[in-house]
């Protein structure tokens, strides 16, 4: 199983940890972006029993950049209708399965552990909850997009069919196409099969988190991995 370099940015949580989030981030970014996260969720003093692990992609070759970037897999074109990077695809899924594996032998179960994403993220995220054959806490999805359909499709576990998650997209996003998360989500729906789909759509946001996104956020993880 071909795997990415594990790099990550670790998070303890200021209490005794009993639940781990595994957040991957977009194109261009690393997991020191994302390292805000999770003193957003500290501040509920319900959720300070979360541990982070923010996973650093590979710098590779992008072609629509033309250059080397860290992302999780290459991208040719923006837009529909662009072509995908099954290669690279394949190994980050198998690359996030690798991190929920380690935090498995490390104690954690796996109905404690959620996997989270923006962007490039996000499409790993999904491409997870369609693929891993253990169930866990839930997913969060944050504008994506499901990908290499057909690749996955003959992969698809129904482990995570009725596991929670919280999609999210903003209307305005230039990067990833709201119609796109839309599309998505039906095809988690109709073609996947997913049963358990929380859907938020963010008005006049663009390819962004905002202070009502990171609310709904705290309150999903609230449900699915609360204070034991």
């Amino acid at each position: 199983m071909s795997v990415y370099p594990m790099s990550a940015v670790k998070v303890n949580a200021p209490k005794v940890a009993t639940a781990t989030v595994i957040f991957l981030h977009g194109l261009g970014d690393s997991g020191e972006g994302w390292s805000f996260l999770p003193g957003e969720v500290y501040r509920r003093s319900s959720l300070q029993h979360i541990k982070f692990i923010l996973p650093n992609a590979p710098v590779r070759p992008i072609t629509v950049f033309g250059q080397d970037a860290p992302a999780w897999y290459d991208v040719g074109a923006f837009g529909p209708g662009s072509s995908q990077d099954v290669e690279g695809t394949l190994t980050g899924l198998n690359t996030v399965k690798a991190y929920i594996e380690e935090e498995i032998r490390n104690g954690v179960p796996p109905e404690r552990i959620v996997v989270g994403g923006f962007s490039q993220g996000s499409s790993l995220t999904m491409g997870t909850a369609v693929t891993l054959d253990k169930k866990i806490a839930g997913f969060i999805p944050i504008s994506g997009f499901v990908p290499v359909v057909k690749a996955i499709a003959p992969l698809a576990k129904p482990d995570n069919l009725d596991t929670p998650i919280l999609q999210m997209h903003g209307t305005a996003d230039e990067i990833v196409p709201f119609k796109t998360g839309v599309v998505s989500n039906e095809i988690m729906r109709n073609k996947f099969h997913f049963t358990n789909i929380e859907w938020h759509e963010y008005p006049g946001l663009a390819h962004n988190i905002n202070p009502q996104g990171l609310e709904d956020i705290l309150n999903f993880l609230e449900r699915v991995v609360p204070s034991v």
